[in-house]
């Protein structure tokens, strides 16, 4: 994946960690109360596992001489307040030298409105965390869907099937979850550790999954 030469003329900027409380209701991605967007739970795992994968933006390949894996690497192609910025422009090109690249799908709508609404707010690097982790009741569309989106399926899709696992469907979620290898990997155990390159998952996420497979696990 090739970014314009132009992205890294910006310079670097660093802005003090901001540290918030998450609105709860057990949202895997907290969104603190304000209704800002949070970087360390909502921007940076879905640059991570969109554009800092083996071969592109990541710490060792870093395509153009450019790592997506941290705040101040993000910063190289975002001017805060500017929607306009380059990490926009890539992601919204039609072309083949769109980010990510093809065959890999194009970031959602709402992946992008996420981005823009941070870079609106001042693209500031904050993080939040989720005091009130609901995890009473479980449902792979509520909870267990918006990890797996932000988390995980940049590499595990039909596109771009890391290791050779898919995580699209329900069906794909429940049968790596119901092995145990999923519940592992996030866990860091003895599998290889998800997601790759990127942090750990929060123990409410962890949680979430475990739950899920305890209730055998629901819609």
């Amino acid at each position: 994946m090739l970014l314009v030469i132009g992205m890294l003329i910006n310079a670097c900027k660093h802005e003090p960690e901001v540290i918030l409380n998450s609105g709860g209701n057990g949202n895997p991605n907290p969104t603190p109360t304000n209704d800002s967007v949070c970087f360390s739970t909502q921007v940076l795992p879905l640059i991570q596992a969109n554009c800092a994968t083996s071969g592109c933006h990541d710490n060792i390949t870093r395509e153009e001489g450019l790592a997506l894996t941290s705040y101040s690497g993000i910063m190289r192609i975002v001017k805060p307040f500017d929607t306009g910025s380059d990490l926009i422009k890539e992601i919204t090109r039609t072309s083949s030298k769109r980010m990510p690249p093809p065959p890999m799908a194009a970031l959602s709508t709402e992946s992008i409105d996420l981005l823009k609404k941070w870079i609106s707010q001042g693209a500031k690097n904050t993080s939040c965390s989720n005091s009130d982790c609901d995890t009473l009741t479980v449902s792979y569309q509520a909870q267990i869907t918006p990890v797996i989106n932000t988390y995980c399926k940049g590499c595990h899709q039909s596109s771009n099937a890391g290791g050779g696992i898919l995580l699209e469907t329900y069906a794909q979620v429940k049968t790596q979850t119901e092995s145990g290898k999923l519940i592992c990997s996030i866990k860091w155990g003895s599998c290889s550790a998800m997601p790759k390159g990127g942090s750990k998952l929060s123990f409410c996420s962890i949680r979430k999954f475990e739950k899920w497979q305890a209730a055998g696990f629901p819609q």
